[in-house]
């Protein structure tokens, strides 16, 4: 009888997954991408230094280093974003748009291989979104990318 209600189960949540509206990890509400917005999320106060590499967050050769894992990485990212700002300071919106590219790292979970999470921001007056690269696995000194601007309280 276990087992019967096992395999139940698991045909019950196969067929769910196939009747969802997913791209890889991404949820699509209505058709969209459900953004957040840096006002609704608490941020990190100390992230205030910008980077003077211009290709910090944009390149996933050189993704932001959040770290947090799998306990507190989601959360972590969203509030590295709530810390930023357009430049003029804005209030910015973000998305998580997925995983991508593979590194090695001694913090993944298989295999030795990480993935990092690719995130769509954008703010008011923007004419084309950024697209940034960042990772849960890994920690480093965290900066503000160029063109943004740390949030004030």
């Amino acid at each position: 009888m276990k087992k019967a209600v096992l395999i139940l189960c698991v045909a019950i949540g196969c067929l769910s997954c196939g009747s969802s509206n997913k791209v890889g990890s991404t949820t699509y509400v209505n058709g969209e991408l459900p953004m957040f917005s840096s006002e609704n999320i608490e941020p990190f106060l100390d992230i205030t230094e910008v980077s003077e590499d211009a290709t910090y967050g944009y390149s996933e050769k050189n993704p932001i280093m959040i770290g947090g894992g799998f306990s507190s990485g989601a959360s972590n990212q969203r509030r590295y974003f709530a810390s930023l700002a357009g430049p003029d300071g804005e209030t910015v919106r973000f998305v998580r748009l997925g995983s991508c590219c593979g590194y090695e790292s001694e913090n993944a979970q298989l295999g030795g291989i990480a993935l990092l999470d690719k995130y769509q921001l954008t703010y008011e007056g923007l004419k084309e979104p950024f697209i940034f690269y960042i990772s849960l696995y890994d920690e480093e000194m965290v900066y503000v990318p160029k063109g943004l601007s740390p949030r004030k309280n």
